[in-house]
């Protein structure tokens, strides 16, 4: 019994000793699995945790982060080509509205009806048509000043290529054009005159009206 005792009590320095390597180097199968996984090229330390559910969840491959942002790039090209394909749509609707606006006032002008014009200028006090120095607010003053003009020579003759139409909001818009205007007197000799024609339009209940005519005489050629 004693000779037992004896034994035990020199075996436990080599046991605590053992034990010590083992926690410094780990056990001969660590040891493999770090090797197999050096050789594979992985960090013995990946290579151990990828076994872990906890933490391989969140280990991604480059392939899997590579696809989750080319998908991320292509939606959001998709979205931003969508946008800027809408906004072309409303603005060519905006500037085709314009023109065929702008060609109804040039024929109801030429054609001296004040009765078709009052549908085609605003309903507002901020109206206002520069003409000859003058300013003129109002819708009604306006055609008043147009029905005497009506009496003498009165033609529009735009040049249609050099009409641009610029969207200000989505309800109003800026319209330049080159116009002759041929004016005179009744009874007069009339004279021909090129201006910068401008006018600002507003939609109001679906329908496009001038609220302003800025006619600047253009330099002479």
């Amino acid at each position: 019994m004693q000779q037992q005792a004896l034994a035990r009590h020199q075996q436990k320095p080599f046991e605590s000793v053992n034990g010590a390597f083992m926690l410094l180097h780990g056990s001969p199968q660590a040891k493999r699995r770090r090797k197999t996984a050096i050789s594979q090229g992985l960090s013995p330390c990946l290579r151990a945790n990828s076994s872990r559910p906890a933490i391989g969840r969140f280990i991604m491959s480059k392939e899997t982060i590579m696809s989750a942002t080319v998908r991320c790039i292509a939606s959001s090209l998709v979205v931003a080509i969508g946008l800027a394909c809408a906004s072309g749509r409303a603005q060519a609707s905006t500037e085709t509205e314009i023109r065929a606006a702008f060609d109804r006032f040039v024929q109801v002008q030429n054609a001296h009806d004040a009765t078709a014009l009052s549908g085609l200028l605003s309903d507002s006090p901020q109206f206002l048509w520069i003409t000859r120095g003058t300013a003129i607010w109002g819708r009604e003053a306006a055609l008043q000043r147009f029905a005497g003009l009506y009496q003498g020579t009165w033609q529009l003759e735009p040049d249609l290529a050099s009409v641009r139409v610029v969207d200000l909001s989505k309800d109003a818009a800026r319209l330049y054009a080159e116009v002759k205007f041929t004016i005179g007197a009744p009874n007069q000799p009339a004279q021909t005159t090129r201006f910068l024609f401008n006018q600002e339009w507003v939609k109001s209940h679906g329908t496009w009206r001038v609220m302003s005519i800025l006619p600047i005489p253009a330099a002479a050629p």
